[in-house]
């Protein structure tokens, strides 16, 4: 069941992902900046939140060994869409820089799961006394069980 929703999430935010980044006009900002805010500080912790859902829907499509590797399957995506955007799409660039970020996003994005995932862990403590005998009608048994 967790997979099929990752799977369906990642599918639909990546839809999304690939309309925002192969536009051909990037984004840009709505109107003026409050003082001491840059346009570049805003652009950079955008791409860093861009990638956050890429990188935690990743690590939980991923093995439980190899959830790592959703860090470094967001820097090949990353390094994909710049190139993409820099020989493809007139009017934007690829840079450096946002393949640094969006790789930070997936890399929080992955720590985010192994946290998710801690924290959604089985109880080692043992069953609820709720969760000891189950009675199973069909067979008319009982069984000890454990959801």
């Amino acid at each position: 069941m967790r997979r099929r929703w990752a799977w369906c999430s990642l599918a639909v935010y990546g839809a999304l992902l690939a309309a925002l980044v192969f536009s051909p006009v990037g984004p840009r900002l709505p109107g003026p900046l409050p003082a001491g805010i840059r346009a570049g500080v805003v652009a950079a912790a955008a791409n860093v939140a861009v990638f956050v859902p890429v990188g935690f829907l990743l690590a939980v499509l991923l093995r439980p060994g190899f959830r790592w590797a959703a860090v470094v399957l967001c820097f090949l995506l990353t390094t994909s869409i710049e190139i993409v955007q820099a020989l493809l799409l007139p009017g934007r660039d690829g840079n450096a820089r946002d393949i640094i970020t969006n790789t930070l996003g997936g890399a929080i994005g992955a720590a985010s799961c192994y946290v998710w995932l801690w924290l959604h862990r089985p109880s080692r403590r043992g069953p609820a006394p709720a969760e000891l005998d189950v009675h199973d009608r069909s067979s008319g048994s009982s069984r000890s069980s454990r959801f």
